[in-house]
C-alpha cells in the first residue's frame, strides 16, 4: 500500500513538474512531519499522548490479571463444583473478557480522540503557514517532500514555512 502510494505520488509530481516547465510555475517542496516534529507544542502533545497510552495500558494490564486470577481460583475449585456452578463462573468470565474487549475499543478510541484534539491544531497551524509562505513566494505548489525522489535544493520551502512559524 505504501510502495502504491509513494508511485502515485511520484507520478503526480513528475506531472505537475512537467506542467511547470509549460507553465512557467513555480513549485516547492517540504518534508511536514520533520518540520512537525520541530514545533514545541508538538512534543508536548506527544508526551501527553505517550502518558496517556500508558495510563491506559496499566488499566487493560490490571483488569486482564484480575480475569487470570480468577480464572486460577476458578480451576482451583473446579473438582468440588457443581456443574451449575462451573457453569455460572464461565459466564461470569465470558463477561469479564466482553467487558475487557469493550475497554480496550473504548480506549483505543479515546486516544485516537485525544490524538486529534492536540494534533489537529497543530497540522491546521503548519498548513496555514505553508498557505501564507506558498502565496508570499508565488508558489502555485507546495509538495511533501519525504517522497520525492529528486528536487531542486532551491525549492526547499522547510526555511520559509519555520521562519513563518516562529521556529
Amino acid at each position: 500500500m505504501k510502495i502504491t502510494t509513494k508511485i502515485y505520488i511520484i507520478l503526480l509530481a513528475s506531472i505537475m513538474l512537467s506542467f511547470s516547465v509549460n507553465a512557467q510555475q513555480k513549485i516547492g517542496y517540504l518534508v511536514a512531519d520533520q518540520l512537525i516534529t520541530e514545533l514545541p507544542g508538538f512534543k508536548s502533545a506527544n508526551t501527553q499522548l505517550e502518558a496517556l497510552a500508558v495510563q491506559l495500558k496499566k488499566q487493560l494490564t490490571d483488569t486482564e490479571n484480575k480475569i487470570r486470577e480468577k480464572v486460577k481460583d476458578a480451576e482451583g475449585k473446579a473438582p468440588s463444583l457443581s456443574p451449575a456452578q462451573i457453569k455460572s463462573i464461565q459466564d461470569d468470565l465470558a463477561k469479564d473478557q466482553q467487558a475487557l474487549y469493550a475497554d480496550e475499543q473504548r480506549y483505543k478510541q479515546d486516544l485516537v480522540k485525544k490524538e486529534q484534539e492536540l494534533l489537529d491544531p497543530i497540522y491546521t497551524k503548519v498548513r496555514t503557514a505553508i498557505e501564507a509562505v506558498a502565496k508570499a513566494n508565488g508558489y502555485s505548489y507546495i509538495l511533501e517532500g519525504s517522497s520525492l525522489m529528486f528536487a531542486v535544493e532551491g525549492d526547499d520551502v522547510s526555511s520559509l514555512v519555520k521562519r513563518e512559524l516562529g521556529l
